[in-house]
């Protein structure tokens, strides 16, 4: 809105699509009290990005559309001590470690003009840009410790702490005159 509070500009963000995870574990005692395990997981699935945005006295709406494949997978480890305090009550102590990792996306991104029917159909106009998007999200160690106490199939209270740095993207985005720029 403008200072008189009349519409001059909307931005309307949209997305579709999801994230699927497949994942594996393995745990193993070493001795009284005490396990170990792995957990393997494959992240998979395709994300669309779009934004419209319409001007007021602008003929043409532009919008932006991604549509990218996410690609990766982690490990995680892991270990708990259980021990007996008293006759009934149990004590248990356990971390765990998901390793830094990669997810990679690749996909392509048009941003084009359009003009909207008055039931908000939408008819393209002009590409202002279609090309290649390749993306990369580093995923830092993620560690998780726990403190419980618990009467065995009776009660359990117990605390967390989960840390992780934050996530680090990096995106390459390719128009055909830097491809051209890049192969002389």
């Amino acid at each position: 809105n403008n200072d008189d509070g009349d519409l001059i500009e909307i931005t309307q963000f949209s997305g579709a699509g999801d994230v699927n995870r497949i994942y594996g574990g393995f745990g193993m005692k070493i001795f009284k009290g005490f396990s170990v395990g792995l957990e393997l997981d494959f992240l998979f699935g395709n994300i669309q990005n779009n934004v419209l945005n319409i001007r007021d006295e602008v003929a043409l709406a532009t919008k932006n559309v991604e549509d990218s494949n996410v690609r990766g997978g982690s490990i995680k480890l892991g270990a708990q001590y259980k021990t007996t305090l008293t006759k009934d009550i149990n004590l248990h102590v356990g971390a765990s470690f998901k390793l830094g990792n990669s997810l990679n996306s690749t996909g392509t991104e048009n941003l084009y003009s359009l003009s909207l029917g008055a039931s908000g159909f939408e008819q393209p106009r002009d590409t202002i840009f279609s090309g290649p998007l390749t993306a990369n999200l580093e995923r830092p160690l993620e560690t998780i410790l726990g403190l419980g106490l618990g009467k065995t199939n009776k009660w359990y209270a117990g605390i967390n702490y989960k840390t992780q740095d934050a996530l680090v993207a990096s995106c390459l985005l390719y128009t055909s005159d830097a491809a051209d720029e890049r192969s002389s």
